[in-house]
């Protein structure tokens, strides 16, 4: 179990990381960007194959305790449709929780203040209302401060979980880092 949680930690860090890529103005194309007021990091985006991109710790939530996870956007912007995945792992008296939320997402707003919309599926190999090995629902509706040009990233919010009978409002709070 210790050995999957790693594995799947490095892969989700490793597929960020690999997705960065620096893309380099020159001096003449960077005034341009300051005279107008066009926003130099959906440029960087727009021009490369980068896709925004976070890492966050999650508390609560999605995964209902804690969890590390994965953001992209799907296209060459800041907001908009994009997905995440994530990992969740608590060990305590010989009892042990693993939580793999999947969600897609979409960010409304812009200047790196977004509304957070979201809905997926968490897995558990531990059942939250009873079962083992158990799939549920979850929603996401919160706020996400992610700075235009990476840095620290916060989110807080309400990630609804729930079967075909239970229905369960957790509340969450994340830190992270943008790219």
């Amino acid at each position: 179990m210790k050995k999957l949680f790693l594995g799947i930690c490095l892969l989700t860090i490793g597929g960020l990381s690999f997705a960065q890529n620096n893309t380099d103005f020159s001096t003449d194309t960077l005034p341009y960007f300051k005279k107008t007021g066009a926003d130099v990091k959906q440029a960087t985006l727009e021009q490369s194959n980068l896709r925004a991109s976070n890492i966050f710790v999650e508390l609560g939530g999605s995964s209902m305790i804690f969890s590390i996870n994965g953001d992209m956007r799907f296209e060459k912007k800041l907001n908009g449709l994009g997905a995440r995945i994530g990992i969740g792992y608590v060990s305590s008296e010989g009892e042990s929780v693993l939580t793999v939320p999947v969600l897609m997402n979409y960010l409304l707003g812009k200047n790196g203040k977004y509304f957070e919309i979201g809905a997926g599926a968490v897995f558990s190999n531990t059942g939250l209302f009873g079962t083992d090995n158990s799939i549920y629902g979850t929603l996401n509706f919160g706020y996400r401060r992610q700075p235009l040009y990476g840095g620290f990233l916060f989110r807080t919010g309400l990630a609804p979980v729930f079967d075909s009978k239970n229905f369960m409002p957790l509340p969450y709070l994340s830190f992270g880092y943008a790219f």
